[in-house]
C-alpha cells in the first residue's frame, strides 16, 4: 500500500531510484514497436484483403510467414553484424536519451522496435486480412452493397468496423508481449530498459527488484486489457447493450 518496494540487494539503493528511467526507455520501445505494427501489419492486412488473390496479396502472405518463423533474437544478432560489417555503425550501447539527442536515440530504438515488430506485424496481417475478408462476405455487407453503396464505401463504413473487434483484442495482447519480449530486445541492443534490469536482476538474484519490475509489468497488462474492454465497448454495439 506504501508503494514501498524495499532496497536493492546488490546496491544498497532504493529500488525504485532509476526505475522510472528504465521504464521511459520500455515504454519507448514498446510504442515504437506498437506504432509498427498497426502501420505494416495491420496496413498491409487491409492492402492483402483489398487484393485477395493477387501476387500483392501472395507476397505479404509470404512476408508474414516468414516473420512468424524467424526469431526475433536471432533476426537482431544478423541486423547488428550486417550494420557493423557494411558501415563504421554499431547499433548496441549507442543509446541516449530522446531528449538528450534524438539522432543517437532513433539509430537504436528504430532498428531494435522494428525487429522486435516482426512477428506481431506478421500475425497482426494475418488477423487482419482474415477478419477483413469475413466481413465482406457478412450478410450487413451484402445488405449496404444492396442498398446502393459502391464496394470501397461500404468496405470502409461498415467491412473495417467490424474487422477491427479481432484487431483491437490482438492490440491488447500484442502490447503486453511486447513488454516481456523487450527483455531478450533489450539486452540484445543493450537498451537500458525495465527488460535489461529485469535479466540482470535475476542472474544476481537481486529479488526486491524483480519483484518491482514484475508487478509494473502486472499493472500494464492490466491496464491494457481494462483499456482493450473499453474499446471493445465503443466499437461493438452489443457489448453495450449486453452491459
Amino acid at each position: 500500500l506504501k508503494l514501498d518496494v524495499g532496497d536493492s540487494l546488490s546496491t544498497g539503493e532504493p529500488v525504485t531510484d532509476g526505475l522510472g528511467d528504465r521504464m521511459l526507455v520500455t515504454a519507448e520501445l514498446a510504442m515504437f514497436t506498437l506504432g509498427l505494427v498497426i502501420l505494416f501489419g495491420f496496413g498491409g492486412g487491409a492492402v492483402a484483403a483489398k487484393v485477395s488473390g493477387r501476387p500483392t496479396d501472395i507476397a505479404l502472405r509470404v512476408f508474414a510467414f516468414v516473420g512468424l518463423s524467424a526469431p526475433a533474437f536471432w533476426v537482431g544478432l544478423l541486423l547488428i553484424v550486417a550494420v557493423a560489417t557494411w558501415t563504421d555503425l554499431f547499433l548496441v550501447g549507442r543509446f541516449e536519451p530522446l531528449g538528450r539527442n534524438p539522432a543517437a536515440n532513433l539509430s537504436v530504438i528504430a532498428p531494435a522496435a522494428a525487429v522486435l515488430a516482426i512477428r506481431p506485424s506478421a500475425l497482426a496481417l494475418r488477423v487482419t486480412r482474415s477478419s477483413a475478408l469475413d466481413a465482406v462476405q457478412s450478410q450487413f455487407f451484402l445488405l449496404a452493397r444492396s442498398k446502393g453503396l459502391s464496394h470501397g464505401s461500404a468496405v470502409s463504413n461498415h467491412a473495417f468496423r467490424a474487422a477491427m473487434l479481432p484487431t483491437v483484442t490482438f492490440i491488447g495482447a500484442q502490447t503486453v508481449f511486447l513488454l516481456g519480449g523487450s527483455v531478450v530486445i533489450e539486452q540484445l541492443f543493450g537498451l537500458p530498459g525495465l527488460g535489461r534490469a529485469l535479466l540482470s536482476a535475476t542472474q544476481e538474484r537481486d529479488y526486491p527488484v524483480v519483484q518491482a519490475i514484475a508487478m509494473l509489468f502486472a499493472v500494464a497488462a492490466v491496464t491494457v486489457n481494462l483499456l482493450t474492454d473499453l474499446v471493445y465497448l465503443r466499437l461493438d454495439p452489443r457489448v453495450r447493450l449486453s452491459a
